[in-house]
């Protein structure tokens, strides 16, 4: 289970690699591919992995309504949201987060 979590964890983190990597090449389909991201993490966080669900929720609200024509024409958008992958890399990696988070399915397979 554990190793369920943190997979999926560092899938999502490789996945910010690519946007950082982009930085001010991002385009609309890196948009659509950020949505897709998220919402196959929503779908397949069958083990509640509420804190990666709610600062994924958080970067899908950042980029709600944006437009390839605005990350072509305001570039610091781009750079934004290169900062927000790399802080949401940088958190879902965590090893207190990741500690944590096992420390909460354990109790909870042992509850349940």
């Amino acid at each position: 289970m554990e190793q369920y979590v943190l997979g999926f964890r560092r899938e999502v983190a490789e996945f910010c690699d690519q946007v950082i990597t982009q930085r001010s090449q991002v385009h609309g389909k890196t948009l659509n591919a950020i949505r897709d991201r998220i919402d196959r993490f929503q779908t397949m966080n069958v083990f509640g992995d509420t804190d990666a669900a709610s600062r994924l929720t958080q970067l899908k609200q950042q980029i709600s309504g944006l437009t390839r024509q605005d990350l072509a024409q305001q570039t610091d958008v781009a750079e934004s949201l290169s900062r927000a992958c790399q802080a949401l890399k940088n958190h879902m990696l965590s090893p207190d987060n990741v500690s944590a988070l096992n420390g909460r399915l354990k109790r909870r397979v042992v509850l349940d």
